[in-house]
């Protein structure tokens, strides 16, 4: 009983934890960086996004029209303000562009958007993430401040693409695995039919025998006809059965084999250009150059750069951007004409062409006719704006390996750029 005064003797301290109050409004001081972490709570980022709303015609998500207080509450939670996030804010963005990038360039197809509906996205918003232009295509009249941009939108919008990859990858592997117990189901079926074929001969040969041994000259007679018969009829039955079989497991072996080379194409294939993307390039690179030193047979590689693609994009659009690329690559069909010619996008203004059989100093006059076609092109939705070619090429070197060949020809391709562009330049 003559320790209860100890807590009082206590009390005293308790003033102790209000010292650090003058420290408090540290993280207010307006710094450019702070300013843009501060807006992002969710009464603010309501206020900031909701006037930003795109027009109806703009395919926009619909979450990426509401304000950014609408998001799921963890994607809520991310944009609340952090004490101290203000000076690793820049290297933040910076990191969330990337991501937006890698998106933009390596997305594929869902059940909700295609591969390239997700770059046109992606691009859409790292341009109003990093350098605030509009979540719409209108030409940019004025710089999206920092306190108004669509940070809850732009993370809405990689986690429901995120969960859509999940649900989409999950049901492909389900497929596969349906197949392939399909394919496993038809041969288990198969040997169960064999086993009860076989029970079933073994049974009129067991007949047969006891005849045999009954030593009734009719009756083994009749028994062994009757048992012939019996056999010819199973192994007419087991081979019908076996025909259907094979049959049904042929017809789903093709169905698969085509569905595989359709996902193989489309993984190769650049969706807005129709031309092979980087992957279907370094393949084809590799064997082309196999082919070229089996056979001793020339072999030419073309890089491009699309000039003016991002004064197009700025001054007009993406839409218009993505017209100007279509178009460019419209020019390449033209002029590489052969079906062994290998035409590549291997991203944004990016082109490639791999020649088996062609001489470097005949590409020469080829590329004088591309640089022509692509600075007549004309395009609908900008109509004052015009594309242009640089190129550098080179053939193969004996030694050389297909990363040495590219950047050698690369370097060419510089050299074009540095030297006013619209040309190319042998390496």
């Amino acid at each position: 009983m003559q320790a209860m005064p100890t807590p009082a003797a206590a009390t005293p301290a308790m003033p102790t934890p209000a010292m650090p109050t003058p420290a408090m409004p540290t993280p207010v001081m307006a710094t450019p960086a702070m300013a843009t972490s501060a807006m992002r709570t969710p009464a603010m980022a309501s206020r900031a996004t909701t006037p930003a709303a795109p027009p109806a015609a703009v395919a926009t998500p619909a979450w990426a029209r509401t304000p950014a207080a609408s998001a799921t509450p963890a994607i809520a939670r991310a944009f609340e303000p952090h004490p101290g996030a203000g000076a690793a804010l820049p290297e933040a963005l910076d990191a969330l562009g990337r991501v937006l990038q890698a998106y933009q360039e390596w997305g594929f197809d869902t059940a909700e958007r295609s591969a390239d509906t997700v770059g046109k996205l992606c691009g859409r918003f790292r341009d109003h993430l990093l350098e605030g232009r509009p979540l719409n295509d209108e030409p940019l009249q004025a710089v999206v401040p920092p306190e108004a941009r669509r940070y809850a939108a732009i993370a809405e919008f990689l986690w429901q693409q995120r969960r859509d990859e999940k649900v989409f990858v999950e049901a492909a592997l389900a497929d596969l695995r349906d197949a392939l117990w399909a394919c496993v189901n038809r041969v288990q079926a198969a040997v169960a039919s064999d086993v009860k074929a076989d029970a079933a001969t073994g049974e009129q040969v067991q007949r047969v025998h006891h005849a045999i041994n009954r030593l009734e000259t009719g009756s083994v007679k009749q028994e062994v006809l009757q048992a012939i018969n019996n056999m010819e009829e199973i192994a007419r039955e087991r081979r019908s059965q076996q025909m259907t079989q094979y049959g049904a497991l042929a017809a789903r072996i093709d169905q698969l084999g085509s569905q595989l080379e359709t996902l193989k194409k489309e993984n190769e294939t650049d969706p807005l250009t129709g031309l092979g993307n980087r992957k279907r390039f370094d393949s084809a690179l590799a064997r082309a150059m196999q082919t070229s030193l089996l056979g001793r047979q020339p072999l030419t590689l073309v890089m491009m750069d699309m000039d003016g693609l991002k004064g197009i994009n700025d001054s007009f659009g993406h839409p218009a951007g993505d017209e100007a690329i279509k178009a460019f690559a419209d020019c390449l069909s033209r002029v590489f004409l052969r079906n062994t010619d290998i035409l590549c996008r291997l991203g944004g203004d990016e082109f490639a062409a791999i020649l088996p059989n062609t001489e470097a100093r005949v590409v020469a006059r080829m590329a004088d006719r591309l640089i022509t076609q692509v600075a007549e092109t004309a395009l609908a939705l900008a109509p004052r704006a015009r594309i242009g070619a640089s190129m550098g090429y080179s053939g193969m070197q004996a030694g050389e390996s297909p990363e040495q060949w590219v950047a050698r020809t690369d370097a060419a391709l510089y050299q074009a750029k540095a030297a006013g562009k619209g040309r190319a330049i042998a390496a």
